[in-house]
């Protein structure tokens, strides 16, 4: 795979799908790490256009391609843009259970933005936000000093950067299965979907893309997925509010519209690639952008305060 590529292809599982390898159990695989040394991801097969479908407690949980993705980001952005970040000095002003996870799902989604664009500085700063909230959670040991340094000495290596992030969060998400608190689990993994979420919505509204109204419509199927984990992770009715409002957003995606035209996969027999390929389309009238753009953006806006 191209070098470019597979960088790229690292970076955004950091913001779209880092959170989610927490929890989904379809990436708990036995993969070692060093510290220094960048590791190729074992990506052969490759979706142009579609998204990924993992599973959490037996339900298909659907994440941007990142491949795409991470080529919309550069495209629509061109540059970091730190007022679409939640500041990491908040961290410390979270001190429920409920705010905690719900923002450690956040800056994940953020520290994998800043890293994709090279922002060492911010990407140390989540690392302490990170450990911040991981402590207010009593799974610190997922995000502590040993993880920050070995961070820090693989800046530069983004694929490892990858496999490190991961490292941490399945120490974090073992914890929580372990003792029981899935409930705590699944508002991590609402946290970063609600923040790549806006991600996308707000990189729209800058200039509109088509490309990330495509990546917007495919979250439908994701976001009644997300609806039925944080139901049944309801404990003492602590998700009611979240659950409202996210079931305002999926009543707006249920006028979201798809088509799909098949076409043959691509083999790159030299690199051991295969590519997926077909066309699928959104369809989506420009008032229903705006209308879930503006019901995502209010609802991150309120869980980061």
């Amino acid at each position: 795979m191209n070098s470019t590529i597979m960088r790229l292809q690292s970076v955004v599982f950091l913001s779209l799908g880092v959170v989610s390898s927490f929890l989904i159990s379809s990436c708990n695989d036995d993969r070692k790490s060093t510290d220094n040394e960048p590791q190729e991801l074992k990506t052969h097969v490759v979706d142009s256009t579609s998204a990924i479908n993992a599973e959490f407690e037996g339900k298909i949980f659907s994440i941007p391609s990142p491949v795409q993705t991470a080529i919309l980001l550069k495209q629509a952005s061109g540059s970091f843009n730190a007022e679409l970040i939640n500041p990491a000095e908040n961290a410390d002003k979270y001190s429920t259970t409920y705010s905690r996870a719900l923002n450690l799902g956040v800056y994940g989604a953020d520290l994998g933005y800043a890293t994709l664009f090279g922002q060492q500085k911010e990407s140390m700063n989540y690392l302490k936000a990170l450990q911040t909230l991981a402590d207010g959670l009593s799974i610190a040991g997922a995000f502590d000093k040993s993880f920050a340094e070995r961070f820090e000495r693989n800046m530069n290596q983004q694929d490892s950067l990858l496999i490190i992030v991961q490292d941490a969060y399945r120490t974090g998400d073992n914890f929580l299965k372990n003792n029981k608190q899935k409930d705590i689990s699944s508002l991590i993994l609402a946290g970063g979907w609600i923040e790549s979420m806006y991600f996308a919505c707000q990189l729209n509204a800058l200039q509109s893309n088509p490309q990330i109204i495509e990546r917007i419509g495919e979250q439908k199927q994701s976001l009644e997925t997300l609806l039925s984990i944080l139901s049944g992770y309801n404990t003492d009715n602590m998700n009611d509010a979240l659950l409202n409002d996210l079931n305002e957003i999926n009543d707006l995606f249920k006028e979201v519209q798809f088509s799909y035209t098949f076409r043959e996969p691509v083999t790159d027999a030299s690199n051991h690639i295969t590519t997926l390929n077909h066309d699928s389309s959104v369809i989506m009238s420009d008032e229903l952008v705006v209308a879930i753009t503006e019901k995502i953006s209010a609802l991150r806006n309120n869980i980061i305060g």
